[in-house]
């Protein structure tokens, strides 16, 4: 007899009678018996009920303070950073979605060419525009950067830190 068995649906009329809160202790019966895997649930053992939270994911999202080494065009070479003291090793930091050069994160613009790291040229049908990274990327520049992404970063060349973007750098018309 599996513990499902033992643990009947709660039905209306029973002494737990908000429907949003029957629905979810349902949801969490009927979940498989397999443990922790198998995501929330409940299991009942010896007449004991426990709940299990949801796995945590591989890798915890662990946010660093960097600074800006070199801008390359979908991705940043970096250093931690402390507020004091530079760490040696340089880490590759995927830029946002939409600040890679990548035609395919672009709904409606049809051509992107590079012209630098933070410079493209874009097309619109049959217009044409040149469009340049606000605020610019500049060398010692402070970054906040996340790595446990995931599925990653989308980047190959940096495909575990991602730019948080916490300065709201966005592609601007050259005038």
């Amino acid at each position: 007899m599996s513990w499902k068995d033992k643990l009947p649906h709660l039905q209306e009329g029973l002494s737990i009678k908000e429907p949003v809160l029957r629905e979810t202790i349902n949801t969490l019966i009927d979940r498989d018996a397999e443990g922790p895997e198998a995501g929330p649930g409940i299991d009942l053992e010896d007449g004991v009920i426990s709940a299990w939270p949801p796995p945590l994911p591989e890798e915890v999202p662990f946010v660093q303070r960097m600074r800006i080494k070199q801008v390359a065009r979908d991705y940043l070479s970096c250093v931690t950073w402390d507020g004091t003291t530079e760490g040696d090793e340089v880490l590759f930091v995927a830029k946002p979605f939409k600040l890679r050069h990548i035609l395919q994160n672009y709904d409606t613009i049809t051509a992107l060419v590079t012209v630098s790291p933070v410079v493209i040229q874009v097309s619109v049908g049959p217009v044409t525009e040149v469009w340049q990274v606000t605020l610019n990327y500049e060398y010692h520049d402070e970054i906040l950067a996340v790595s446990g992404i995931v599925g990653g970063t989308g980047v190959p060349a940096a495909p575990d830190w991602a730019d948080l973007n916490t300065d709201g750098r966005a592609w601007a018309q050259e005038c």
